[in-house]
């Protein structure tokens, strides 16, 4: 493991329930992790860190809680189905690049927000799909494999046309930081 990374106890935990000594490289055991370099402390499986994962805030891709992000919303019609996908970046410009090879249309994005609060309303929206029923995670065969489908799913099974029913959906209000730019203008 990289030196400035070490692994530290749980909280209401002692030293000796994450003994480094005990885990194998390959252990399925969460853990949490602190780097030296930014302070930051994270919950990981030692395997998944043992595989090369570093720091998710040192992390020069992925997404970056501590950065400001972007909420989006996409579109695409794959074999005569409508689909949607939302999503979160903190670099919306590579970001929707990156989804346009495959097929999507910007049709709106969030200004920035804070960062934990972008990622909680793409959280909170993929729970309300889930708990209407929308089984994002089967891969039906209208909801063709990319980067992303989990966020993905038919129109016609939740309609979903503007950032604002994203946020509403999540339970986040419009002027919190979340509104929107029209389609074509992400950075």
């Amino acid at each position: 493991m990289e030196p400035s990374i070490r692994i530290i106890p749980a909280e209401g935990r002692t030293a000796v329930d994450v003994d480094p000594t005990t885990l194998t490289r390959a252990s399925g055991k969460r853990v949490l992790w602190h780097c030296a370099t930014c302070l930051n402390e994270w919950r990981s499986v030692v395997a998944v860190r043992t595989n090369g994962s570093g720091c998710p805030e040192c992390a020069t891709h992925g997404y970056q809680e501590s950065r400001p992000g972007h909420v989006y919303l996409l579109s695409r019609n794959r074999d005569g189905t409508e689909q949607r996908k939302v999503g979160i970046t903190n670099v919306p410009k590579v970001r929707i690049g990156q989804l346009r090879r495959t097929g999507w249309r910007l049709i709106e994005i969030s200004v920035p927000m804070d960062g934990a609060l972008t990622r909680d309303v793409e959280r909170r929206f993929l729970a309300a799909l889930d708990g209407a029923g929308i089984n994002r995670r089967a891969k039906p065969a209208d909801i063709t494999y990319d980067p992303g489908h989990t966020e993905t799913w038919a129109y016609e099974q939740f309609p979903v046309d503007h950032i604002s029913e994203v946020l509403a959906i999540a339970g986040v209000e419009a002027g919190t930081g979340g509104t929107t730019q029209p389609q074509g203008t992400g950075r």
